[in-house]
């Protein structure tokens, strides 16, 4: 796995340190991926602007 922007590889065979980082970053963007799901639901609880006085 590559990431481009950070510059980082991954090829499974890497130090501790390697996985750790990996695993801190999946688990960010699985937080932030449930974030986005979260705020999806809220704005289509929201009243249409179009009901609004």
């Amino acid at each position: 796995m590559e990431f481009v922007k950070e510059s980082m590889v991954f090829t499974g065979e890497d130090s501790p340190m390697a996985n750790l980082m990996l695993s801190a970053m999946g688990a960010f963007a699985e937080f932030e991926r449930s974030l986005i799901g979260e705020r999806q639901r809220e704005g289509s609880t929201w009243p249409s602007s179009s009901h609004h006085m």
